[in-house]
């Protein structure tokens, strides 16, 4: 599934193999590193090995907003799964499909065109999942975008950070894949399909999701709509009609939430935590810690500690 690149007015891009080992940052060793520096930056693409094909991993850090023609050996059934910004897919399908990041999309079609905006770094895994669902005799495998469930990220997650050693990755990597294409099973037998229409809820979890990976930076709204690609206005209105709260207040309650977890499961002293959480000032930490829960951390961890 090999994918062949090219731009509607420039043609063809020419991708380069890199070395494998120093490319190699895991114990997931790719089997091939291909990239280009086009567009005043860089597309690669890393090759992973499975019993059931090859995965591969697609990394988009390109400065103009472009379109990029893609054409697949196959046309079988792929399983795009959206790590980081976000993309449109065009041509050769039904309709215009926006992947947005924590999406996962089914779709079929051999020769399509994906567009990506100007200035935002893009990076998805893309696995042609007809093989392992033959394999398997998993069916009703529908096209069509679908969440992240918090078992699917889990696994997700499992999957960009293998253990240290792996004694046959090959075979790691197909587990991996076989328990995503389970639980993507389970999210389409319960309904959980998303409308392909561009919908800013999409934004509004994409932009929840950025939040809970940076808990201990101090986010702004506008670095937040430039992640998930939405302007800032438009995402405010989003999120709080989704999460009836602003992204500060949403941030500081997980925020709280981590709080409480540390208090109880490690013995780090209260100031530490309030760094580990984002908090420069302790005195404002405790503030809001006590607005939340009532107590202080200190009786938080008393009352709560096993």
């Amino acid at each position: 599934m090999l994918t062949q690149l090219s731009h509607n007015r420039l043609g063809r891009i020419n991708l380069r193999p890199l070395d494998v080992d120093t490319n190699a940052t895991d114990s997931l060793r790719p089997r091939s590193v291909l990239s280009a520096d086009v567009f005043m930056g860089r597309v690669t693409v890393h090759e992973y090995g499975s019993t059931d094909g090859s995965l591969y991993q697609y990394s988009y850090a390109l400065e103009p907003e472009v379109e990029l023609r893609k054409e697949h050996e196959s046309e079988g059934l792929k399983m795009m799964l959206m790590l980081d910004g976000h993309l449109v897919l065009k041509e050769g399908l039904s309709e215009d499909i926006v992947v947005t990041r924590g999406v996962i999309c089914l779709f079929r079609s051999r020769d399509y065109t994906i567009a990506l905006k100007a200035q935002l770094k893009v990076r998805y895994l893309l696995f042609n999942i007809d093989p392992l669902a033959n394999r398997l005799q998993l069916k009703g495998f529908e096209e069509g975008r679908y969440e992240f469930t918090e078992m699917i990220q889990a696994q997700v997650s499992e999957l960009l950070h293998p253990p240290k050693i792996l004694g046959s990755p090959d075979e790691w990597l197909t587990g991996q894949l076989i328990s995503i294409a389970y639980l993507l099973k389970e999210s389409i037998l319960r309904g959980r399909r998303l409308n392909p229409k561009v919908y800013h809820l999409d934004y509004a979890l994409a932009a929840d999701k950025f939040i809970q990976r940076n808990l201990s930076k101090d986010l702004t709204t506008k670095e937040i709509s430039r992640q998930v690609g939405l302007n800032e206005n438009a995402l405010k209105i989003a999120f709080a009609d989704y999460f009836g709260m602003g992204m500060a207040k949403r941030q500081n309650l997980l925020r709280m939430e981590l709080t409480k977890n540390l208090l109880v499961q490690s013995g780090k002293l209260v100031s530490e935590i309030a760094k580990e959480v984002g908090y420069k000032n302790k005195g404002t930490f405790n503030k809001n810690f006590g607005h939340v829960t009532g107590l202080t951390p200190a009786e938080w961890r008393q009352k709560y500690s096993l």
